[in-house]
């Protein structure tokens, strides 16, 4: 066997296992993701709550779908699965029972949170739809306001989060990114800094300024900023949200279970500690090293 050969070999390896390291991670948090808890568990409508739980599956299997995908390098039906997915999780996380939250703000904040987030899935459906016959500008553009909607989307979830958006900080953007599932492969806690990065990288190329090394830079750091992002959600967010959260019956409790595949959680009086598996450290050194290549050297 060729060395070139064997390098293809062990970049699919990395592939495949760091994907199911992803797969892994999204099932648990689909259940205990904020938007999920709440529409589907304390201020579910009995009346509708079968059709916000239906619009919500259909997105969980649509993110399922899209990381698969993805693994067996399937770009379009990755790109159309992540876009439906974030459709229909928003618009089954908005059905819910206004009436049950405190106030008007942070009922104004919740439907503009889930709000970006919809219409940033439209937004994506259609640059993937008509990517062929879309200028470089106008793409350019679309991604701009994708990801300029991404940082409303993290700013209204804080301000949801914290009852008013004047008492939002930076650190309230980063722990509150978790209304759906899909905002971890965007980021994570590092959502806002994710989002930055692009917005600036699409603001130079509308542009026509920077030097291709300035370009490398901007994606080295959202290399590192998303691998930064999904960390923390493994071994902080996704536990926290598992402890302290309201987990959703039936399905999606089950789902929540996969987190013990992913991480030990021990609970004591004075603290709260957590540690990977050895199962899911060897699946998430293979995706580490599969975006540093895929991204950063490749």
């Amino acid at each position: 066997m060729s060395s070139q050969e064997e390098g293809v070999m062990m970049t699919d390896i990395f592939r495949y296992l760091g994907g199911f390291a992803v797969l892994l991670v999204i099932l648990p948090f689909a259940a205990v993701a904020t938007g999920a808890q709440l529409a589907l568990v304390v201020y579910a409508l009995d009346d509708v709550v079968v059709l916000s739980k239906l619009l919500y599956y259909i997105g969980l299997i649509a993110l399922i779908i899209s990381i698969i995908a993805y693994i067996v390098k399937d770009v379009k039906t990755t790109k159309f699965g992540f876009s439906f997915s974030l459709i229909f999780s928003s618009i089954g996380i908005m059905i819910l029972d206004y009436d049950m939250i405190a106030t008007d703000e942070m009922k104004a904040y919740y439907i503009l949170a889930t709000l970006m987030f919809l219409l940033m899935g439209v937004i994506m459906f259609y640059m993937f739809y008509k990517e062929d016959a879309l200028a470089e500008r106008t793409m350019n553009m679309f991604w701009l306001l994708t990801w300029i909607f991404y940082i409303l989307a993290i700013l209204f979830q804080a301000a949801y989060v914290q009852g008013d958006i004047s008492d939002v900080r930076g650190s309230h953007l980063m722990e509150s990114n978790v209304f759906l599932p899909q905002t971890m492969l965007l980021g994570g806690a590092m959502g806002i800094y994710f989002a930055i990065l692009f917005v600036v990288k699409y603001l130079l190329k509308m542009q026509k300024f920077g030097r291709e090394n300035i370009y490398k830079i901007i994606d080295l750091l959202l290399v590192f900023t998303w691998l930064l992002g999904l960390t923390y959600c493994v071994f902080v967010t996704l536990p926290q949200l598992y402890i302290n959260g309201y987990v959703p019956s039936g399905v999606l409790g089950v789902l929540s279970n996969y987190i013990l595949a992913i991480v030990m959680i021990q609970v004591t009086l004075m603290a709260v500690s957590v540690s990977p598996t050895i199962f899911y450290a060897i699946l998430l050194i293979m995706l580490i090293l599969h975006v540093i290549y895929e991204y950063a050297i490749k």
